[in-house]
């Protein structure tokens, strides 16, 4: 969970720690739009058999992510980079991003 650690390292003015070079994306919502979502899809004829990812449409790159909550926290913390093979087990891949082209035409 990326947010709350970031939050927890530059509260306490840590080095924010990213995994790679910062450029992978995410797409964050907040938990009542993913609530309305999960109660909805059910009572849409067309989601049954499909697979969803819910998930906002606004992607944000992980650096960008961390210098956010390092403005928003006054935060003196350096970013550090860590690569993936120091933070990850051997043949990890990050493919995180939610695909867009679904939830939005039946959850509304």
């Amino acid at each position: 969970m990326v947010l709350p650690r970031f939050v927890e390292q530059a509260l306490r003015n840590e080095a924010i720690t990213i995994h790679g070079d910062g450029k992978q994306t995410r797409c964050f919502c907040h938990v009542g739009d993913v609530v309305r979502a999960l109660r909805g899809l059910p009572e849409q004829p067309r989601a049954t058999g499909e697979v969803y990812n819910v998930g906002s449409t606004e992607e944000v790159t992980i650096v960008e992510l961390a210098r956010r909550v390092k403005l928003l926290t006054e935060s003196r913390s350096e970013l550090r980079f860590v690569p993936y093979d120091q933070a990850y087990a051997k043949g990890f891949e990050d493919n995180a991003t939610p695909r867009a082209e679904y939830g939005e035409s039946l959850s509304g």
